[in-house]
């Protein structure tokens, strides 16, 4: 699934749940005019209204609401799959290593500093052993991380496929 199209259904399931465009543009952190185009260009993209709009009120259509109970589960999961590595990212980790040990002060520069405040970021100089290993903490980290996001990656293609479907079903 491209980002514009996650993009398109989170903006879909905002605006069904708060059955409010400008509530949900600022959820989003849109404008109103911005998450409209967006729906617009989701509907047109389906072939398919998924929300009945009157200056009053937004509702999901039939298709809109069977699209919209079949989206929670699955941003669900992708939502936990991320909240998951949160217990990675509570500490600002800064290791230097080099030729004379474990530098417990490194510089950090500023813009890594303000850019990932909640991140781990290690900055490794491969010079001896412990590093070695520490290298190899990290790569089994990154491997635990993509696979997991694989797994989403993959629920989200199954749901795209079922998204297809639907719109198949829907228009027949």
């Amino acid at each position: 699934m491209r980002g514009t199209e996650f993009g398109e259904l989170s903006a879909f399931m905002a605006v069904a749940e708060q059955r409010n465009f400008t509530r949900a543009a600022k959820q989003l952190g849109i404008s109103p005019a911005t998450l409209s185009e967006t729906i617009r260009n989701l509907e047109e993209r389906l072939g398919i209204r998924l929300l009945n709009r009157t200056t009053r009120s937004v509702a999901p259509t039939e298709a809109g609401e069977k699209l919209l109970l079949r989206l929670r589960p699955v941003i669900d999961d992708y939502e936990a799959a991320i909240d998951s590595l949160n217990e990675f990212r509570d500490n600002l980790l800064v290791t230097a290593f080099s030729s004379r040990g474990l530098d417990p002060k490194p510089a950090v520069p500023a813009t890594i500093a303000r850019s990932y405040a909640n991140m781990i970021a290690v900055l490794l100089m491969i010079e001896t052993a412990a590093a070695q290993r520490e290298l190899g903490m990290a790569k089994k980290f990154a491997a635990h991380v993509n696979a997991r996001m694989e797994r989403v990656s993959g629920r989200l293609h199954t749901l795209r496929t079922e998204l297809e479907q639907l719109v198949k079903e829907t228009r027949s």
